[in-house]
């Protein structure tokens, strides 16, 4: 559909209908972890958007692009991405756009551990999107706050954010909107009952995440499963820790996503990875 969209779209004489055809593909690539791919994409609506001269398909390249760096680890790019995007909408009624930038640019603190600035933000975004009526920012920004809240180790505010995101997804709704989001709440559900003690339960809400992340392509969301799933066969079967982080290190090398090959490295050091598995996984691959 998307390249039947593209060809249809590189007919087209006015330069909109190229632009739009880039910009699905680029949001598509950057679902299923193809960042590079995402940014070349990207440059190519830049060019044409001196053409254009649209601020909406500019505030599109601040989106698209932070949320690709901050996935590739490319932090001050990302947040001075986004922080321009939140900039141009300065003065703007747009109920839709700023608490998605605010609860990206909370994700992308969150990815570099800065977790009190991500709280903040992600509440933010919480407070606008709740005004506005916008589901599916709500539940993104809960599952922020729940993930912030674990890593923070605060697991009553963890599980109280968690399962009320869980209690609202799994009433009838518009499915479309959320296989978005539902892998992200079941990886982070997964930890969650870890964390409790549950551990049987955390591993069927990983299997759970895995089933929707190789559905829709999600190599990133894949590789955090596997890197959760290790996490929760360390309280269970240490034997099969070193096939998860593999996996999770092969997808995450794939992706260049440098902060998340860090996570995974260090997981090859916790208890129930030999030495040896932490020794051949602490230098980057050539």
């Amino acid at each position: 559909m998307l390249t039947n969209a593209f060809d249809l779209g590189a007919h087209f004489e006015k330069s909109e209908g190229k632009a739009w055809s880039l910009v699905n593909f680029a949001r598509y690539y950057n679902w299923i972890g193809e960042f590079e791919k995402t940014q070349k994409l990207c440059r190519q609506i830049g060019m044409l958007n001196q053409k254009i001269r649209s601020p909406y398909f500019r505030l599109l390249l601040f989106f698209i692009q932070g949320s690709a760096n901050g996935a590739l680890g490319r932090i001050e790019k990302a947040k001075q991405q986004l922080k321009a995007g939140l900039k141009q909408l300065e003065g703007v009624d747009d109920k839709f756009w700023r608490p998605r930038f605010l609860n990206t640019l909370g994700w992308v603190h969150a990815e570099n551990g800065e977790f009190q600035n991500a709280v903040n933000l992600n509440k933010q975004s919480l407070e606008e999107a709740l005004h506005a009526g916008d589901p599916e920012v709500i539940y993104n920004a809960q599952i922020n706050l729940g993930e912030n809240y674990l890593a923070m180790d605060n697991l009553p505010e963890a599980k109280d954010m968690l399962e009320r995101v869980w209690q609202e997804i799994k009433k009838p709704g518009i499915s479309y909107t959320r296989w978005r989001y539902k892998t992200r709440l079941f990886i982070a559900m997964g930890e969650l009952y870890g964390r409790l003690g549950d551990t049987k339960k955390g591993l069927a809400f990983i299997r759970k995440a895995m089933t929707l992340a190789r559905k829709s392509r999600a190599k990133k969301h894949l590789a955090i499963a596997h890197l959760a799933k290790s996490r929760l066969l360390s309280q269970r079967r240490p034997d099969r820790i070193q096939a998860s982080l593999e996996k999770a290190l092969a997808l995450s090398l794939e992706m260049g996503t440098s902060l998340l090959t860090q996570k995974i490295r260090y997981a090859y050091t916790a208890p129930g990875a030999s030495a040896m598995d932490a020794k051949n996984v602490s230098q980057p691959h050539a």
